[in-house]
């Protein structure tokens, strides 16, 4: 599996304070059943402003470190970049996971949805896909997504994936996160959104939900969109967002259990396994 959304390097954010406690989250990780992690260190203008080559050195160290203490991780770069008006300043040089287009954004609970949208789009110009952070812990977002069930003569159903050939063949990851939901069927985004809005989301955006919305660690809000976008089938993967040790049996554990007996969950899981050339352990987006 692969966590597309970890604070595993040590001093570039609120993530891990120092190389022991990464080394516990990421003999966590591993323990779970993650064979590979993003490292996505908050990219906050005024108070995380770490650049994409410091974020790959650091990467780069971190995995000398794993590889030496024989912890079975691959780690790959990335950033959270925050969506608000000053993210337009990273705009030009953004970081996304690996080698992947895929670029983690999340959206801050005091900036206007109108804000987020547009700083979307600013991603999706620059040629890469949006992947959202747990949408369940944003209320703005969450109604983006929703929206439909509170329009008279609007849909929630969705397309049914596109069937291969041999459904047992592997694809790239991309690949088969795309094929349940394409934006190009039907006419509809990812979340049936109305045409025409002044904050509808970008038609390729893709959501990434916490494992940690799903046990109540965030609060019972959060718990309860989760397994309400998870119903409708917004989400395209999963992620600890782990930021320190001490989360580690707070969120992994119980997640464990979840993961085990849902097999919704399961499907994300699925989709997030590593398909790399020769069955390398990278990343295999287009």
């Amino acid at each position: 599996m692969v966590d597309y959304h970890c604070h595993l390097l040590p001093g570039l954010d609120d993530g891990a304070t120092d190389l022991a406690e990464a080394l516990a989250m990421a003999r966590a990780l591993a323990d779970f059943g993650f064979s590979e992690v993003c490292c996505t260190p908050h990219c906050v203008k005024g108070q995380h402003e770490t650049s994409p080559v410091e974020v790959r050195e650091a990467v780069q160290h971190l995995q000398r470190i794993l590889d030496g203490a024989g912890v079975p991780l691959v780690l790959q770069p990335g950033m959270e970049y925050y969506l608000d008006g000053c993210f337009e300043s990273f705009a030009a040089n953004l970081l996304p996971l690996g080698e992947s287009r895929l670029v983690l954004c999340e959206a801050p609970p005091q900036v206007r949805p109108e804000v987020v949208a547009a700083m979307l789009e600013l991603i999706v110009v620059q040629g890469y896909i949006p992947l959202l952070a747990h949408p369940e812990r944003s209320e703005s977002v969450y109604r983006l997504l929703t929206i439909e069930a509170e329009t008279p003569g609007e849909t929630t159903s969705r397309p049914e994936p596109a069937r291969t050939a041999d459904p047992d063949k592997p694809r790239s990851l991309l690949g088969r996160l795309l094929a349940p939901r394409s934006w190009q069927t039907a006419g509809h985004g990812l979340a049936a959104l109305p045409a025409k809005r002044e904050t509808e989301l970008p038609e390729c955006c893709l959501y990434q939900a916490n494992l940690g919305s799903f046990t109540g660690f965030y609060g019972a809000a959060p718990q309860r969109r989760a397994y309400e976008l998870l119903q409708r089938g917004a989400y395209h993967c999963f992620a600890s967002d782990l930021h320190d040790s001490r989360s580690n049996a707070a969120v992994l554990e119980p997640a464990r259990e979840k993961l085990t007996y849902n097999p919704a969950l399961q499907r994300l899981a699925a989709f997030a396994a590593p398909r790399g050339a020769g069955g390398s352990p990278q990343m295999a987006f287009w």
